[in-house]
């Protein structure tokens, strides 16, 4: 689920000028061009990702461009029915079918319970009873901060690279939980799955990330036949295609997920797999190529072949920041919530020369930028950082409904991939107890 403003659809129009590389797609325009789109909303200040250099050996490696898609229809809608089995008609692909595929993704705003509330009783929550409000995402993915997050629990389902950076809204912890039980209960004997970066415990800047700043951005390891390592670069022969598919499939249909940036050479096997299971290939088309009114879940982003970069939607954590954020700002429960204005860097200019003419820090410049120097290039656009802007989340939010498949896959090919699911499962715990004893030898 989405939400959007007209002063965000304005910045991803702007954004859309200039042609970079790899991002999120745009709906009305081929999907390569909308990619290089994407990174340069990134780059211009529109809600987006990591630009650093990857890192390796970092818990969480730094993602090029995350960015999320701007623009929504108008008309509110419920979310539609779970899948049902597929009829003769959806099989052949109907006239339905080829509907459902120019229909627009609908949208709705849900209740929240800050709406039955005045003024005054929210600002008693916020001054005497703060985990009453629960949690909060506040701002952008790029510029926010969380309020009252919730780490990820360890155990059965995961394995925390880094715990101190694994806290999000209880949405996103409830989603992850939600989609990874949906593995193992398709997989039993899955070993937990690596979790990297999601965010700190309030939020704000993460390094080396631009993203993850506000508790729905999460760094999610990939399910591996045999070894299984953090941040391993995922080929044709490891990278456990029915568990991943499971994983990314309950993603889309338990979860509000905004997008999964996944490099080209991994959505191509989890493509070839769905088909070859039976999946709705409507559907499944839609899931990765945009179409106009319908931006692709699932999208390149160069240095995303270790690791699936998962942004949810958050209807209530967003919703309540929304509503809260003046009174949080108020009360110093948070500092406010950093806005970026965009320089072209002409001959001459300097770090210390933006620092001064715009108010800020050198080090607050290279932080936005990712910049390991002092050296910036003419003709590049910088993000500079500006504080005390207002809350940058503002109009109805909306959301859109969920992409649920029509139908589901024929079970018979359901029990042939769970069984090779559990010889997989089997090898990768092998494995494990190999490298743990020469470990130990």
């Amino acid at each position: 689920m989405r939400s959007i403003s007209a002063s965000q659809v304005c910045l991803g129009l702007c954004g859309s000028l200039l042609l970079l590389a790899c991002g999120a797609s745009q709906a009305d325009r081929p999907a390569r061009a909308a990619e290089a789109t994407a990174a340069a909303e990134d780059l211009a200040g529109a809600p987006a990702g990591d630009t650093s250099p990857e890192d390796p050996e970092g818990p969480a490696p730094p993602d090029a461009a995350e960015t999320a898609l701007e623009g929504s229809p108008t008309e509110p809608d419920e979310a539609p029915p779970r899948a049902q089995a597929a009829s003769p008609e959806q099989r052949r692909g109907s006239r339905t079918a080829r509907e459902r595929r120019e229909a627009p993704q609908q949208v709705f705003t849900p209740r929240h319970p800050f709406d039955d509330l005045s003024d005054s009783e929210l600002e008693k929550l916020v001054t005497g009873d703060r985990p009453a409000l629960g949690s909060l995402s506040v701002g952008l993915p790029n510029n926010g901060r969380l309020l009252n997050g919730v780490q990820l629990p360890e155990g059965e389902l995961f394995e925390l690279v880094s715990p101190g950076f694994a806290y999000g809204t209880q949405e996103t912890i409830d989603y992850l939980e939600a989609a990874v039980r949906k593995v193992h209960e398709r997989f039993p004997g899955t070993p937990p799955l690596h979790v990297g970066h999601v965010s700190s415990r309030t939020g704000g800047y993460l390094s080396p990330h631009l993203s993850h700043q506000s508790g729905r951005d999460v760094d999610l390891g990939f399910y591996y036949s045999g070894d299984r390592r953090w941040y391993a670069r995922g080929t044709a022969a490891n990278f456990d295609v029915e568990r991943n598919w499971a994983l990314v499939r309950a993603l889309i249909t338990e979860t509000d997920v905004e997008m999964i940036l996944l490099d080209h050479s991994l959505q191509r096997l989890l493509k070839a797999y769905a088909l070859d299971l039976g999946e709705d290939p409507e559907w499944v088309e839609g899931l990765f190529k945009t179409r106009p009114g319908r931006p692709a879940l699932i999208r390149h982003v160069k240095g995303h072949h270790t690791h699936f970069h998962v942004r949810f939607f958050n209807p209530m954590a967003q919703r309540g920041a929304q509503r809260a954020y003046p009174l949080l700002v108020k009360h110093r429960l948070i500092p406010p919530v950093v806005s970026y204005v965009n320089h072209v860097a002409k001959k001459g200019d300097s770090l210390i020369k933006l620092a001064r003419v715009y108010g800020t820090t050198v080090r607050a410049i290279q932080k936005a930028n990712g910049l390991r120097s002092t050296v910036i290039i003419a003709k590049r656009t910088y993000k500079i950082p500006r504080t005390g802007g207002p809350a940058p989340v503002t109009g109805k939010l909306t959301f859109p409904t969920r992409r649920l498949p029509p139908y589901d896959p024929p079970e018979r090919n359901l029990r042939k991939q769970s069984s090779k699911g559990r010889t997989s499962a089997a090898d990768a715990h092998a494995a494990d107890a190999a490298s743990a004893s020469s470990e130990h030898s």
